[in-house]
């Protein structure tokens, strides 16, 4: 298991600095650091392995119960559709990221070129009892600052259950407050969306 990495306690930047010193910069350059009374917690990006097979599973299937709860489908999603999820993540163009924090898998980062010039952050999940913690901004800044030495990519695009106004916020507060491409939807039967909003003029539900 992973340890958390702990330092004398020393406020604010001089406690990084501090913990720079018994860290490698290849380590580092994957890591951030979340401070708690002195006490440095590492959150790690590190390539999914095999090894980490169970546990993403479950997040994935949590993953993906959560969104169609947002969308109040009442729906179980079993481990057949993660394995499948799984698998399309390990594909060409994807890359997929455990996050390792306070000595554990913590959850997961995916991620896809759509374009010469454009990452998209596909999906990230952090258990529930892990969360508010400051586990899943770690890990966007760590993705991003991959991604800058990402030969031709300039920009990180990411989608957003207009629901989940708790990603939005997250997603906001860190720099994500350009609009790109807007999806729009129609649905075949019934539209359970009574919330509404309006955008350029027009009127939309979500």
């Amino acid at each position: 298991m992973r340890a958390p990495l702990r330092v004398k306690p020393v406020p604010g930047r001089a406690s990084f600095l501090l913990a720079r010193r018994f860290l490698p910069p290849l380590l580092l350059f994957h890591c951030g650091f979340l401070w708690r009374g002195g006490i440095a917690v590492r959150v790690e990006l590190t390539p999914f392995s095999p090894e980490e097979h169970d546990v993403i599973v479950h997040d994935i299937a949590a993953f993906w119960q959560h969104h169609a709860s947002l969308a109040n489908r009442d729906e179980a999603i079993t481990s057949e559709q993660a394995e499948n999820t799984l698998l399309e993540w390990q594909g060409k163009g994807h890359t997929l990221f455990s996050i390792w924090a306070c000595g554990k898998q913590a959850g997961f980062l995916h991620m896809q070129r759509i374009g010469p010039i454009v990452m998209q952050l596909e999906d990230i999940f952090v258990q529930p009892a892990l969360r508010g913690q400051g586990i899943a901004t770690s890990a966007i800044e760590q993705a991003e600052e991959i991604c800058r030495r990402m030969p031709g990519i300039e920009a990180i695009t990411l989608q957003v259950v207009t629901r989940n106004e708790a990603a939005l916020r997250l997603y906001h507060k860190l720099g994500y407050d350009t609009l790109s491409l807007v999806t729009v939807r129609k649905e075949l039967g019934p539209n359970p969306r009574r919330r509404k909003l309006r955008f350029h003029g027009l009127s939309f539900r979500f």
